[in-house]
């Protein structure tokens, strides 16, 4: 065991104390059978506890450098709630972060009785979490917890892969056609679809088509027992993350997923920087739009008075305002907010 996590510091959180010394785990004061790779699972969540560990670290530190599978991890944090209780009744002691990692969310208490942490919300857990608020008071649902929709008419297809992205706390939704889905409200927060190829009536190429035309954008992983490689090819052209062959590894679907929901966190992530710039540029006055616009296409103050018919000192003193409302740093930092407004000059 690594140096990192052989610490001697003991640790108690609800009827539990732990005990890294002794390699020990007491529940109201009885030893509890824990295997060693759980017990350094728990040992390492207590050091942290509050945060969110990322799997890598977990891997890296428990499994000291050698290389071994998400699914190993995933094994022993099922061993280390089913040691804990986790999930009985109301009780949550380890909460997973999709596409971050895990936490140990019990308040934690030192021998000393010092509190390691305060049990606060971790933001994307499903334990009555609520979307990040922004600074300038936009709600965000980036860090919400992901959802996957899946669109397959074979039932068992849909039980086994519900089932593969449970056992990692994704929620996922159900659907035997395209058009149930369709029917089905959508919800604000990070997603993609699991589309099967081969369905009836609408083929998956076909509906990812209609995706596109709808303008309903969220990512795709195909899906098939018939593929071949024109095939794959139409669908990855027409954007699909990934396009898996039945029958596939689970790793490669949960892989293939947690690329999707990453690229559906970045688009809204950008959306939503978007909308605020948009939000601020809304408060910038016509003159001070028209300075900004100069001074980022690389204009100095004297040009832009000259353009403008004003004196250095009003451009000067717009260029502040502009500043100061678009919340910009320095010229740099507004010339990357023009650039992804794609402000462009305008008419004097």
């Amino acid at each position: 065991m690594s140096s990192q996590h052989a610490s001697g510091k003991s640790f108690a959180f609800g009827p539990f104390a732990l005990l890294p010394a002794a390699r020990l785990l007491l529940r109201s004061g009885k030893p509890l059978k824990i295997g060693s790779r759980a017990f350094d699972l728990l040992s390492v969540l207590c050091q942290h506890a509050g945060e969110v560990v990322s799997k890598e670290n977990l891997i890296d530190t428990v499994w000291n450098g050698v290389v071994v599978e998400e699914t190993n991890l995933r094994v022993h944090i099922a061993a280390l709630r089913r040691v804990l209780g986790d999930g009985r009744g109301a009780q949550r002691y380890l909460v997973s972060v999709p596409l971050r990692g895990y936490s140990l969310v019990a308040p934690v208490t030192t021998e000393g009785g010092a509190q390691v942490t305060a049990a606060a919300p971790i933001a994307g857990t499903h334990a009555g979490s609520s979307p990040a608020r922004q600074a300038d008071g936009h709600d965000s649902t980036v860090d919400a917890q992901p959802i996957v929709h899946i669109i397959d008419d074979d039932e068992s297809v849909r039980a086994a892969l519900d089932t593969l992205f449970r056992s990692v706390d994704i929620a996922t939704r159900l659907y035997r056609m395209p058009s149930d889905f369709l029917q089905a409200p959508r919800e604000d927060r990070p997603s993609c679809l699991v589309l099967d190829v081969r369905l009836p009536g609408i083929s998956g190429l076909d509906f990812q088509k209609v995706l596109i035309d709808m303008k309903l954008r969220i990512p795709v992983v195909l899906m098939t027992g018939f593929g071949d490689i024109p095939m794959c090819a139409q669908g990855m052209r027409a954007g699909a993350v990934d396009f898996l062959a039945k029958p596939f590894r689970h790793q490669d679907m949960l892989d293939a997923v947690a690329r999707a929901l990453e690229s559906d966190r970045v688009a809204r992530s950008q959306q939503q920087d978007t909308h605020r710039l948009l939000a601020r540029l809304a408060t910038l006055s016509a003159r001070e739009r028209q300075v900004m616009v100069m001074v980022t296409a690389g204009k100095i103050n004297k040009q832009v008075a000259a353009t403008l018919d004003l004196s250095e000192i009003t451009v000067k003193i717009h260029r502040g305002h502009v500043m100061r409302k678009m919340g910009a740093k320095s010229l740099a930092d507004l010339v990357r907010m023009a650039s992804a407004l794609q402000l462009a000059a305008e008419p004097h």
